[in-house]
């Protein structure tokens, strides 16, 4: 979301008890539950896909198959531990956790990111 950069705006929003935003994109459900799926990696360095799958009624068709499929290439360097469907990063492939929590970002896959990439 963005902020109403004019000062009056912002404040005649806020006034009318109105978000004083101007644009913002909306959260499907998908959204979020890949959201929730990417903090856990990045604030816990693990997440049991199963269990955060339950917990949402966002499911992927494929459950998360491609993301497994893409994290497997850091597991064979000892960056992640894949156990069934629960991701461990290593202490090796924390500098890269980035790299894992990409595996399942749904618009960098489709050029469409509005941040910025890990290289």
């Amino acid at each position: 979301m963005q902020n109403a950069p004019d000062l009056p705006g912002y404040a005649r929003a806020v006034d009318a008890g109105r978000l004083a935003v101007v644009k913002g994109l909306a959260f499907s459900a998908d959204d979020r539950l890949r959201s929730r799926i990417i903090e856990r990696l990045m604030c816990d360095l693990a997440v049991d896909l199963d269990a955060e799958m339950a917990a949402d009624p966002a499911r992927p068709g494929d459950g998360f198959a491609a993301a497994l499929d893409a994290l497997r290439y850091l597991a064979d360097a000892g960056m992640v531990i894949l156990d069934g469907r629960r991701i461990a990063v290593t202490a090796a492939g924390r500098p890269f956790v980035r790299l894992v929590a990409a595996a399942f970002d749904a618009y960098l896959a489709q050029n469409k990111s509005r941040h910025s990439v890990a290289v």
